[in-house]
């Protein structure tokens, strides 16, 4: 007996390619596959097994009580579907996930923001060949003092 929970849920698979670097492509159209193989598979089988016919088989076996006994045998059998004891381990990850990625998203715009200021500064000031070594020492007395020092130290003839 097939379980049909397989393909209840469309999967959105260009999304997921979208999503995802051009090199995983390959590795995404591969999933896709055999899952559609998967279901193809799983659509070729019946809900419900094929009703045994046993009066056939009462016909065709003389031993005495063989077809009976193995019909009781048959009928006792009882398959239970596994309980479902990871969806909810699933869920709580994929929520941790999506907060991680959240955090790694918000931290990613905080990134952005600081480097456009930069590039923002780095628009502004002057072209390189209309600055003057007094400009940008203004601008860097760290720089200032230290070449001063090398100066005095006699490092600079």
């Amino acid at each position: 007996m097939a379980n049909r929970q397989v393909g209840k849920k469309v999967i959105q698979w260009s999304q997921i390619a979208a999503r995802l670097p051009a090199f995983n492509a390959p590795e995404v159209n591969l999933i896709q596959e055999k899952y559609t193989n998967v279901k193809a598979g799983l659509a070729r089988v019946p809900e419900q097994p094929p009703a045994v016919d046993w009066e056939k088989y009462n016909n065709l076996i003389t031993y005495p009580n063989y077809v009976k006994d193995l019909r009781k045998q048959y009928e006792s059998l009882k398959f239970t579907y596994p309980e479902d004891s990871s969806s909810a381990t699933i869920a709580a990850d994929e929520k941790a996930a999506i907060a991680r990625s959240k955090e790694v998203a918000k931290a990613a715009e905080q990134k952005i923001a600081e480097l456009e200021q930069q590039l923002a500064a780095l628009k502004a000031e002057k072209p390189l060949d209309q600055v003057t070594v007094d400009e940008v020492l203004a601008t860097k007395p760290e720089w200032k003092r230290r070449f001063q020092d090398e100066i005095e130290a006699g490092k600079w003839d």
